[in-house]
């Protein structure tokens, strides 16, 4: 399905973009990507595989995927764990702290 939809996003660059070469270059690898995964699907897996066992991978990919993410995001301090130990931090504070960091002074 991503196939076609990066295959239909270069034909309307062409047609209406008239072959903006930067968009029209993303699109292209978006096709040669998918393109080179559904041979290998075809090549290594589409013969001898059926659709219970392809199901079963991806769900387990997914599963995977998942779980990763959620390790990732606790990691980075999100679920809490019921204590609240955000800080409200006035306009005062977030400036001397955004200062602190502003290494050219530029304020941005």
């Amino acid at each position: 399905m991503r196939w076609a939809g990066s295959l239909l996003r270069v034909s309307t660059t062409l047609s209406q973009l008239q072959g903006d070469p930067a968009v029209l270059v993303n699109h292209a690898l978006g096709v040669l990507g998918c393109t080179i995964v559904l041979a290998q699907i075809c090549f290594y897996g589409g013969a001898n595989a059926d659709a219970a066992t392809v199901a079963a991978s991806a769900g387990r990919q997914t599963t995977s995927g998942v779980l990763s993410a959620a390790l990732m995001w606790r990691s980075l301090g999100g679920f809490g764990d019921g204590d609240d130990d955000t800080r409200d931090l006035d306009d005062k504070a977030l400036r001397a702290n955004f200062d602190a960091i502003d290494t050219d002074g530029s304020g941005a």
